[in-house]
């Protein structure tokens, strides 16, 4: 009958320690002896058994459930409302100021324009204005006197037809406007007897510029020197408004 070897049937964890016994202690033992078979030990990369895949790594995949993170049952407290950062008064100050430039910017351009385009349906272009006038140049209410006003590119003449007759038609030249866009103010006429001598005199108004020409012998002269000072104070007492 075989005799298992201990160190086979037993793991090696288990032997602690085994004292060596001698020859006189193996022949008084008790019981039929059996040689010990000497293993044989072979090279470990030669007889190493092939490494089998673990059973875990055959088993199924099964993916780990998300963990649901549940609603806090306790009522939160209530957010705190941010409070608005105060500015400063001349900020406010400086908006209210540039929205005034802005709109007063933006007026002028309106005014200008719609100034202009009025202008353009009354005067045309060139800027030409007409009166007729009884003015003692043998003229009558029946044939008065006719009188065109012109101000081209910027220069102010006054064409005089006395009596309405064009083949004694004569030109005055008045003045001349410097300034951009100086071709588009209007001129305008008016006769009035400003030295009170029964003849009415020529008063042109162009773009605030307020010229005189005396009625004299038939026809229109520029103003001496007294006749300059009763001009002068004829327009400081009628100005426009006063």
């Amino acid at each position: 009958m075989p005799v298992l070897d201990p160190e086979r049937s037993t793991p090696r964890s288990t032997l602690r320690y085994r004292p060596s016994r001698g020859d006189d202690q193996v022949q008084s033992r008790p019981g039929p002896v059996t040689a010990r078979k000497s293993r044989l030990r072979t090279d470990a990369q030669t007889t190493a058994a092939p490494v089998l895949p673990d059973d875990l790594e055959e088993e199924e995949y099964v993916p780990r459930r998300r963990r649901v993170t549940r609603p806090d049952p306790r009522p939160s407290a209530a957010p705190v409302p941010r409070t608005l950062r105060r500015l400063h008064p001349l900020f406010w100050l400086g908006i209210i100021m540039f929205a005034m430039i802005v709109f007063w910017l933006c007026a002028t351009q309106v005014l200008s324009w719609g100034t202009n385009a009025w202008n353009n349906i009354r005067y045309g272009t060139p800027r030409t204005y007409q009166i007729d006038a009884i003015v003692s140049q043998g003229d009558s209410p029946a044939h008065p006197s006719h009188f065109i006003a012109i101000n081209l590119h910027g220069q102010i003449s006054v064409i005089d037809f006395p009596a309405g007759d064009a083949s004694r038609a004569r030109d005055f030249i008045i003045t001349t406007l410097v300034g951009p866009n100086s071709d588009l103010d209007p001129v305008t006429l008016r006769f009035i007897d400003i030295n009170r001598n029964g003849h009415p005199d020529m008063l042109i108004d162009a773009d605030g510029i307020q010229s005189v020409l005396i009625n004299d012998q038939g026809t229109f002269r520029s103003p001496t020197p007294v006749e300059q000072q009763q001009v002068q104070q004829y327009l400081q007492t009628h100005r426009p408004g006063s």
